[in-house]
């Protein structure tokens, strides 16, 4: 499966930052031997803009974005943290490759209104949303084009793991006379 995955891998931290469901779903992804090609969309943004200035490079960020899915041809486009790319990128996209899925998904917390207002925005034009939150409160962002459904928050061992001493001793054996 060739899948382009717009998502927010926060390149330009330079390793600041050491957690990231974007990340941990990119890893499980690899592990499924699909072929991923990401799309760091904030990084692009301010890579690409004049004197490194964010704001200058959305536009430049979202004709890179219809390029990469142009030049990969996904079978699936997956979006993850990506509020640079537009909804009209997006459907630019479905113009130019009409057989494309696109996927969203949400890990935030529902009772927050930002969070709502940004599934809100993204439910019209996406084929399917995926939600941390279960039950009802997913009802309310069912269109008649899209599907809805629960995503457990991602772990990867390979990121989640104990800090070096604890890890240590647990490798070690002597865990449970520290802890």
């Amino acid at each position: 499966m060739r899948i382009v995955y717009a998502c927010n891998l926060m390149i330009r931290r330079f390793g600041k930052v050491k957690f990231s469901t974007d990340i941990k779903l990119m890893n499980g992804m690899i592990r499924n031997n699909w072929n991923v090609c990401t799309f760091s969309d904030r990084d692009i943004a301010k890579f690409t803009a004049p004197m490194n200035i964010k704001p200058l490079g959305l536009r430049i960020a979202n004709r890179r974005f219809i390029e990469t899915c142009e030049n990969f041809r996904p079978d699936i486009i997956i979006l993850g943290h990506s509020d640079i790319i537009t909804n009209q990128t997006l459907l630019e996209i479905k113009t130019r490759i009409p057989d494309v899925p696109i996927i969203f998904y949400n890990i935030d917390a529902l009772w927050i209104q930002k969070n709502v207002d940004k599934i809100n925005h993204r439910k019209e034009v996406v084929d399917a949303i995926f939600l941390t939150t279960g039950g009802e409160p997913l009802n309310q962002f069912k269109t008649d084009t899209n599907i809805v459904d629960y995503i457990p928050n991602a772990v990867d061992p390979s990121i989640d793991q104990l800090d070096p001493i604890r890890k240590a001793l647990y490798v070690s054996g002597l865990v449970s006379f520290f802890l």
